[in-house]
């Protein structure tokens, strides 16, 4: 038999009289595959936790950009951090009077599970960050901003445009620009099934 089951009220009650008449294995299988059901949840539950660090730890990403950038171009790279492809894209696009922050935040990202959910924290950390750096006049000449985010760092780019956008007047802010390649659309465990 199974106690547990047989304790519960309800609907359970039905499956703990058929347990009943199971063999013991079964019985326990049955229950396994019960248990089973909850690891989604779980797994769903674990890539949403808040992270184990705080937004205070993250790199500052626009000291080093000049007061007299016209345009600047952030890369966001994968989990994995800035690779080969990363490091033609930088080259391709400095120069010009574009100035390039490349920014490594592949520490915090976390696993596959957790990594979308913790890029966009670290977008929108950035967002914020360029909304004060702007707002207290310190890129008084940017005319561009334009976002690339390269697998999992498409969720910090979107996420630093949208909270960029939120947090500077249109009379103020940059034209932005959104670049997303080979991006990394999953999200939780559920996302992992259907690619959103």
């Amino acid at each position: 038999s199974s106690p547990g089951l047989a304790q519960r009220e309800g609907v359970y009650m039905h499956s703990a009289l058929v347990l009943t008449s199971l063999p013991v294995s079964r019985a326990r299988l049955l229950q396994g595959a019960g248990a089973l059901c909850g690891l989604p949840f779980a797994c769903e539950l674990y890539a949403r936790a808040p992270p184990r660090w705080s937004s205070d730890e993250l790199p500052k990403a626009f000291e080093a950009v000049t007061a007299d950038v016209k345009e600047l171009v952030v890369l966001l790279p994968g989990a994995g951090g800035p690779d080969a492809n990363t490091r033609r894209i930088v080259a391709a696009l400095g120069g010009r009077g574009v100035q390039v922050v490349e920014y490594d935040y592949r520490r915090f990202a976390g696993d596959t599970l957790r990594a979308p959910f913790n890029s966009q924290r670290v977008g929108e950390t950035l967002g914020e960050e360029l909304a004060r750096v702007q707002s207290a006049g310190g890129l008084p000449r940017l005319e561009v901003l334009h976002l690339i985010g390269v697998s999992v760092g498409a969720f910090a780019a979107d996420r630093c445009a949208g909270v960029y956008a939120a947090r500077v007047p249109a009379s103020g802010r940059a034209r932005t620009r959104l670049t997303l390649l080979d991006p990394f659309t999953a999200r939780g465990l559920g996302g992992l099934a259907r690619g959103s």
